[in-house]
C-alpha cells in the first residue's frame, strides 16, 4: 500500500482539490505537493485531528486521515489547505464592513444634523423675534410662519401676543398723553 503514491499523483489530486497533500506509509513520508519546495514533514507534526499549522509562513488547515491495508500497513493522508485567501477575505470583509458603517455613522450623523436644523431653525426665528420686540419695542414685527406644527403654533401666539402687546401700549401711551393733558390743564387752572 502506498506503493502507488507518487509526488506526481499527489499533486494531481491536489490540483483537483485546490489544497496540498502528504502521505505517509507507517511513519515514513512518501510523497508530498511540497517536495518541490524542499519541505519535508515528520508523522509527529500531525494529528488525528484537525489543526492549524504554518508552513513557509502560509497559515494552513490541516485533516488527517488514517488508511489501513493488507498486513496491517498503515498509510495516512494529510490533506492541507491555505487559509491564506480566506484570511485575505476576511480582512476584506473587515475592511468593507469599516466602510459600510463610517458610511452609516455619516449619513445618522448628516440626517440628524438636518432635523436638528429642521427644528432649531424655526425656534431661533421666534426667539429672536421675541428679541427684537423687547429690544426695539417695534410691535410691528411677526414671526414668519411657515407649519401648522407646535413651533408654528407658538409662532401664531407669539404674534398673537406681539400685537395685544402693542395695542395695549398704544392705548396705555394715549391713556397716558390724556392724564399729561389733564394734568397741564389743571396746573394752569391752579
Amino acid at each position: 500500500m502506498g506503493g502507488a503514491i507518487t509526488r506526481e499523483k499527489l499533486q494531481d489530486i491536489a490540483d483537483r482539490s485546490g489544497g496540498e497533500l502528504v502521505a505517509f506509509v507507517g511513519q515514513k513520508q512518501i510523497a508530498s505537493t511540497f517536495s518541490d519546495r524542499g519541505e519535508r514533514f515528520s508523522f509527529e507534526q500531525f494529528s488525528t485531528n484537525s489543526r492549524y499549522l504554518r508552513i513557509a509562513n502560509t497559515p494552513y488547515l490541516a485533516k488527517v486521515s488514517t488508511m489501513t491495508g493488507i498486513g496491517d500497513v498503515t498509510m495516512t493522508l494529510v490533506a492541507m489547505q491555505s487559509l491564506a485567501p480566506l484570511r485575505r477575505l476576511q480582512s476584506g470583509l473587515w475592511l468593507s464592513a469599516f466602510v459600510i458603517s463610517m458610511l452609516g455613522v455619516g449619513v445618522v450623523a448628516g440626517v440628524g444634523h438636518w432635523t436638528a436644523m429642521k427644528i432649531t431653525q424655526p425656534i431661533e426665528a421666534v426667539t429672536q423675534t421675541a428679541q427684537q420686540v423687547i429690544q426695539t419695542t417695534d410691535f410691528r414685527l411677526r414671526v414668519g410662519v411657515r407649519s401648522g406644527d407646535e413651533i408654528g403654533q407658538l409662532a401664531i401666539a407669539l404674534n398673537q401676543l406681539i400685537q395685544w402687546a402693542g395695542t395695549y401700549t398704544q392705548a396705555l401711551q394715549q391713556s397716558e398723553a390724556e392724564l399729561n393733558k389733564q394734568v397741564q390743564e389743571r396746573s394752569r387752572t391752579l
